[in-house]
């Protein structure tokens, strides 16, 4: 079971030149403060930074372009994630690069590979679904937007139950990642076998039709439904060159902004690298520096130096603006791109059936006289090929079935769900919450209370879970974190009984983050309490420079944002 552990987190502003270090270092941590105050905006950002997709961000946080610094450890080994822009990096110990993606789907396969889970993509009623950290890391976060609503849905990407199903039954350890793997093999073979039955069902049907018609078979052409069919293909080309016109007038345009904000990243680069050599040469100059040029000569003060040093932070916020919007241009000429090639392989369609069209006359002698012979070869040859795959599947299927059954035993997801309701009924007693006893309680199941009793209950929900994945050998422990518990008119003495719970209930190793504006009776050892107290004021001027320093040296002091 891999641990994983928060150890601190650190907001930057370029924007507003502030910034924000907070110590995570304990396996207690009380972030307090009002309403405004950025306690849930801390909450939020811990798994955002791995690549979860949080369902409700203030519009004040997102306009501010906050760059977010998550310090983390797996198995006590030092790692960093980085998310600046619509960029996610991960760092090794010593700062090397390890991943750097702007595809929330591709951070969550590299968070997942971090953490020694290996999930292939699985197929629902035809479409194929990744598993995205919102996934891996559901069990562990409780929201105060969505989180309190029902078990498993702080996360805006966890809409799927089959692969939310899927992902609790790996959690807790009823099957491995291995069983995905088998699974999504036997769906594909069996997908395969079903459309080769397909086909050699509608391969016997076409040789009997054919077999009955050929002898009456005979080609023959209407000239005026030729001259008709010949011009709905002009009609058809006329209008797709029309289309055609306009989407290559909006790649033009596409492409000459991409262009203006490329040349705009790279001016800005050289802004930085210029300001920065004015700044070097001015800190070993006398108070008056002389123009080599023209002779001038300009104050070298204190105040003339740190604007330097200002115009470089004013660069660096706008290259993370025009990168942000840079990839949104790369994406709109991506699909312009794809548009314009299906026009055109359109227009190549017609134009061949066009001229197939133009041709029947010529072909109709030798098609009467070859089509008997093709029909009993090439059909025939199809029919054999296709039983030899058939074969091949059917043989496939078995062995896959034996490896899925082996990997996913009824017994012990039967076993590991009776442990699973009987701990939900343990706690939920412990928060004085009345429970039907005689109903099932499955890993997957919405709760049916209404009231002050949902907070409990979700709380009973997600320690119960997380104490069935350390009985039974989850692959992963992560922190667990809590926000805001003063839910559905909760009373102040319901809230203390849910704190004492988690305190007491939590599992050996595990790290608890609790996000709060109550005055909570804290009487807990080896617990850090990180204090807010200023209204929308959770950034500060005084860590701005040691964080974007930081921030610098992890990305090679170059400021590159993506190759």
């Amino acid at each position: 079971m891999k641990k994983l552990r928060f150890k601190e987190i650190s907001f930057l502003s370029y924007s507003s030149r502030k910034a924000r270090r907070i110590s995570l270092d304990s396996d207690i941590v009380i972030i307090k403060g009002d309403t405004d105050t950025g306690k849930s905006c801390i909450s939020k950002s811990l798994f955002s930074a791995l690549g979860t997709s949080i369902k409700s961000i203030p519009e004040t946080w997102k306009n501010d372009n906050i760059v977010v610094l998550l310090k983390f450890t797996v198995d006590d080994i030092n790692f960093t994630a980085l998310h600046i822009g619509k960029d996610y990096y991960i760092f090794n110990p010593d700062g090397t690069q390890r991943t750097l993606t702007d595809s929330l789907a591709k951070q969550g396969k590299a968070i997942s590979s971090l953490l020694d889970i290996h999930l292939p993509k699985i197929e629902i009623n035809g479409i194929k679904q990744t598993f995205y950290s919102d996934y891996l890391f559901m069990p562990f976060y409780i929201d105060q937007d969505d989180g309190w609503a029902q078990p498993w849905t702080s996360f805006s990407r966890c809409g799927s139950s089959t692969l939310r199903a899927n992902t609790l039954l790996l959690h807790t350890g009823v099957v491995s990642d291995e069983y995905f793997s088998f699974k999504v093999q036997l769906d594909n073979a069996i997908k395969s076998l079903d459309k080769i039955n397909i086909d050699l069902a509608a391969n016997k049907r076409l040789c009997e039709s054919m077999k009955k018609r050929l002898v009456k078979f005979k080609l023959s052409l209407n000239e005026n439904d030729f001259n008709e069919e010949i011009a709905n293909f002009i009609k058809k080309i006329s209008e797709l060159k029309i289309v055609q016109k306009n989407k290559l007038t909006e790649l033009k345009e596409l492409y000459n902004r991409k262009s203006y904000l490329t040349f705009c990243i790279e001016q800005l680069h050289n802004n930085i690298k210029e300001i920065d050599k004015d700044f070097n040469y001015a800190m070993i100059q006398e108070d008056v520096i002389t123009c080599p040029m023209c002779g001038s000569k300009v104050n070298n003060d204190f105040l003339g130096r740190l604007e330097m040093r200002d115009d470089i932070v004013k660069c660096k916020d706008l290259i993370i603006q025009n990168e942000s919007e840079l990839k949104e241009i790369n994406n709109k000429i991506e699909n312009a791109e794809y548009s314009n090639k299906e026009i055109r392989d359109k227009l190549i369609e017609i134009s061949q059936l066009m001229q197939i069209k133009k041709d029947e006359s010529s072909l109709d002698d030798y098609l009467n006289s070859k089509l008997e012979n093709y029909f009993d070869g090439i059909m025939g040859d199809e029919k054999n090929r296709l039983q030899a795959e058939k074969v091949k599947y059917q043989q496939e299927i078995e062995k896959l079935k034996a490896k899925v059954n082996d990997k996913g035993k009824k017994e012990r997801k039967k076993i590991i769900e009776n442990d699973f309701g009987n701990l939900v009924l343990k706690y939920t007693t412990k928060m004085k919450v009345c429970l039907n006893s005689e109903k099932k309680i499955s890993l997957s199941t919405n709760i049916s209370v209404t009231g002050t009793k949902v907070p409990r209950t979700i709380v009973a929900y997600t320690y119960a879970f997380i104490d069935i994945m350390c009985k039974y050998g989850g692959p992963i422990l992560c922190p667990i974190v809590v926000d805001e518990m003063r839910q559905r008119g909760l009373r102040d003495k319901d809230e203390e009984t849910m704190f004492s719970f988690l305190v007491e209930n939590k599992p050996k190793d595990t790290q608890l983050i609790v996000a709060t504006s109550s005055d909570l009776q804290l009487n807990v050892e080896n617990i850090k309490i990180v204090e807010l107290h200023n209204p929308n004021k959770l950034l500060i001027v005084d860590d701005f420079q040691s964080i974007s320093n930081e921030i610098d040296d992890l990305l090679y002091n170059n400021f590159s944002l993506r190759a």
